[in-house]
């Protein structure tokens, strides 16, 4: 029996069922597809600020314990030997971080705080840090140092440095 053109195209006006589920089949996959890359892209973007801002800290933590291996460094700043030097020193921020700030808390040989602690901002630039020591008390100063990015996230390091005696002086 001859069927006719006709025919056929009244026959095919649609999609079959097998096509409409192999086309939201290979929808599916890419949608899926994208959505690992962009969270790929998302957590590689947070591990490299990670990695900047614990770089960024480690250099920071280390010029300041490495000011204060000087007796003179720790005890005045320096001011009284007329270092130019800033205490604590300052760094530049990092790309894709807007401001750190430094909190240096003073304390005894029992750990209790002792003065004011002190706030470093690097937007600011210069410490408002009371270098004088109340009859020689304070043994240890507890330092934080807090990273903010452009997205407003905080990454927060610390440290402590402990008071040189005269023989560590170089």
């Amino acid at each position: 029996m001859l069927v006719s053109q006709r025919q056929i195209r009244k026959q095919q006006k649609g999609l079959t069922l097998v096509e409409v589920l192999v086309a939201l089949a290979i929808i599916a996959i890419t949608m899926v597809m994208f959505g690992y890359f962009s969270s790929s892209l998302q957590a590689t973007g947070n591990s490299r600020r990670e990695t900047a801002a614990a770089n960024f800290a480690r250099s920071y933590l280390d010029a300041l314990r490495s000011q204060w291996q000087d007796l003179t460094m720790y005890r005045d700043g320096g001011r009284e030997s007329g270092n130019a030097r800033s205490n604590p020193p300052f760094l530049e921020v990092p790309d894709g971080f807007t401001f750190y700030t430094v909190d240096i808390e003073r304390r005894n040989v029992t750990g209790v705080v002792v003065g004011t602690p002190t706030q470093f901002n690097s937007t600011a630039g210069e410490a408002a840090f009371n270098w004088q020591d109340e009859n020689d008390t304070d043994f240890m100063r507890l330092v934080t140092l807090t990273l903010t990015d452009a997205q407003g996230e905080t990454y927060t390091y610390s440290t402590q440095v402990v008071r040189p005696t005269t023989d560590q002086t170089p």
